[in-house]
């Protein structure tokens, strides 16, 4: 019984893995949007399907997928951004993100901020990135192991 086992392993592991890493994808898609666009306390319920993702076996796929795509919708939102100025006087300055530093009303505050959080999107991709390359050769590596 303990090869049906493994063999069920190779098998569905081989396809659930995938399925896991796109799912995540699709997650830290729709939580960099809920995060960045609409409120940023969706950060927690993010936080609850993520781990919820790491519990997941293969462990970890679905959290490589969730970085990935994090960082794709994170360096889309900042990519699309733009301060707005309305010609007042004093003239009112706004980011096209609903979350811009508050503290100042100087456009050259939100460049700051947005080119930080670019880089901090960045990280997240290519942490993503190497996460699911180090996974993905482990798992072939195992795999090989089985055949």
């Amino acid at each position: 019984m303990p090869e049906m086992s493994r063999l069920n392993r190779l098998v569905w592991g081989s396809v659930w893995t995938p399925v896991l890493w796109a799912a995540g994808v699709g997650i830290g898609l729709v939580s960099g949007f809920a995060i960045l666009k609409l409120n940023l306390l969706l950060a927690i319920p993010s936080t609850v399907v993520w781990v919820y993702l790491g519990l997941r076996r293969p462990r970890a796929f679905g959290i490589a997928g969730a970085l990935v795509g994090l960082g794709i919708e994170w360096l889309w939102l900042l990519a699309t951004a733009e301060t707005v100025c309305l010609l007042s006087q004093p003239p009112v300055c706004g980011w096209s993100l609903p979350y811009g530093p508050s503290w100042s009303s100087d456009p050259n505050a939100w460049s700051t901020l947005q080119l930080t959080l670019t880089a901090a999107a960045v990280v997240l991709l290519v942490a993503g990135v190497v996460l699911t390359v180090q996974l993905a050769w482990r798992r072939r590596t195992r795999q090989l192991l089985f055949r």
